[in-house]
């Protein structure tokens, strides 16, 4: 998945490396100083006062199907809109492959009880458990404190009851140093250093960050073989993959070796290793089937090899062993030019796209027409249009209205005339917005502690990234020629 994935962003595992360790470069430099208070006290209160501000509107809507079912559309305007657009009537190139998949995962394979008694007695030395060990310490912050422990501990002083008094590590010392069992691959560093392989072994002192360790073997449970009984499902699932992949491996080289003896005879192979294929229906680039649809298949599909000079289909098979166990025997079987559509054909869609497009037109000559007079105090166009204004609604920075982002781009109204705008909405109905009031909502001090501070970080970031960009332009290296004597 790992290397997928950096195929599909054209990465080497080198350049996904360095680019990782870009940024978490970037963002330890900006933790070193995210402290660092960049945004003014006014740019603060500004910002604060901006993002507190509630906008109360009335807004009237201007349907666009009543006009479109309006609308009348001749002959001579098909004809015109299809000639000038015959690039949005074209029926794309399309395809029909055969194809055999091989996935090992589909391979399934049966086992019996005498096998996996047979393969439990070849590979017994597979099936043990693996030894632990129980070890207690103790930590100390010097370590002339770990010396006088370990001068202690010769007087056979008990180990338990000085790491409950003098270890300074929180968890360990409440359990007299016993940290507990540890299988011996999952063994830490700092024990293996101790080199302890008796009961009640005492290490000497080691060194762990900046601290000190004095380490005991308490106990050792060595390896034990497991019972058959124990390890039954795991070889049952061990023969099956072993059974599945020679299987597999063994239809791979079948087909390999007749796709060489019979190129392009893609029934001739089918029937040489007795296995039939599936067909998909008609498909184009954007339509592909969902277990063609990776990279390489659709590479070798859509690339044209199997057309001749004459650009027409010639018999074409390919064998392509995939990653994690997987191929196709890849055969195709029918290929449709790109082609345009006949105008009979796409009459109803061009009636509905003209009609549409008038009445937008309409639309928005009418709405011109009584904005402009609404701006003037005068609402008989707004009337005439059977347009009314719905009751108050309000909109804040944080809510996720679709006309946020316009109601909040009408400016202020310094000189008391009201403000209006027009928006189009998704399904292309017109919307005449009047803001009425603006006014702000009080934030509690944390409120505006935590705005703050993230105005601070968010300043920063973009700072240090201006900063970076420019010093990764402008920046030159320069070499010096160091002479020794």
């Amino acid at each position: 998945k790992y290397f997928h994935y950096l195929q599909s962003k054209n990465l080497t595992n080198h350049q996904y490396i360095n680019i990782i360790k870009k940024k978490i470069r970037m963002k330890n430099f900006i933790r070193a100083i995210i402290d660092t208070d960049f945004v003014l006290e006014t740019e603060k209160n500004n910002i604060i006062k901006l993002l507190s501000q509630k906008r109360q509107i009335k807004q009237a809507t201007l349907k666009i199907q009543p006009i479109i079912a309006q609308q009348k559309v001749h002959n001579l305007e098909i004809i015109n809109y299809f000639n000038q657009h015959k690039h949005q009537f074209y029926i794309p190139e399309k395809f029909k492959v055969q194809f055999l998949q091989l996935n090992l995962k589909n391979i399934k394979s049966k086992c019996t009880k005498k096998e996996i008694k047979e393969w439990y007695e070849k590979h017994v030395i597979k099936y043990f458990t693996q030894e632990e060990r129980k070890y207690s310490f103790i930590q100390t912050k010097t370590k002339k404190e770990a010396l006088l422990i370990i001068s202690q501990l010769s007087k056979h002083k008990n180990f338990s009851k000085i790491a409950k008094e003098q270890s300074i590590d929180p968890i360990s010392s409440k359990n007299g140093g016993n940290i507990g069992w540890i299988k011996i691959n999952e063994m830490p560093s700092e024990i293996k250093r101790a080199h302890l392989n008796k009961k009640g072994q005492i290490s000497q002192i080691i060194p762990f960050h900046n601290n000190f360790l004095i380490i005991k073997l308490n106990d050792i449970k060595p390896k034990t073989q497991k019972k058959i009984s124990q390890v039954f499902n795991v070889i049952k699932k061990e023969i099956q993959i072993k059974k599945s992949l020679f299987l597999y491996h063994k239809l791979q080289k079948k087909i390999s070796y007749y796709i060489k003896k019979y190129p392009n005879q893609f029934d001739k192979i089918l029937k040489n290793i007795h296995m039939s294929a599936k067909e998909t229906d008609w498909f184009d680039k954007y339509s592909i089937p969902q277990e063609l649809n990776i990279f390489i298949l659709k590479k070798i599909i859509f690339n044209k090899a199997w057309l001749n000079k004459q650009k027409k289909i010639k018999p074409y098979s390919e064998f392509v062993i995939l990653n994690s166990h997987q191929s196709f025997l890849l055969n195709l079987k029918d290929f449709q030019r790109k082609k345009i559509q006949k105008i009979k054909n796409v009459k109803n869609n061009i009636i509905k796209i003209l009609k549409h497009l008038k009445a937008i037109k309409i639309a928005k000559q009418k709405l011109k027409n009584a904005f402009y007079q609404l701006k003037k105090g005068n609402i008989n166009g707004f009337k005439k249009l059977h347009l009314k204004f719905r009751n108050s609604e309000v909109i804040s920075r944080y809510d996720n209205h679709p006309m946020k982002y316009i109601v909040f781009s009408l400016p202020r109204t310094k000189d008391h005339k009201k403000r209006y705008t027009v928006y189009q909405d998704k399904n292309k109905n017109f919307h005449i917005i009047y803001l009425k009031k603006i006014y702000h909502d009080q934030f509690s001090l944390q409120e505006k502690h935590i705005i703050s501070k993230y105005l601070e970080r968010n300043n920063t970031e973009i700072i240090l990234h201006a900063f970076l960009t420019n010093l990764q332009n402008t920046a030159n290296i320069i070499y010096k020629t160091i002479k020794t004597e």
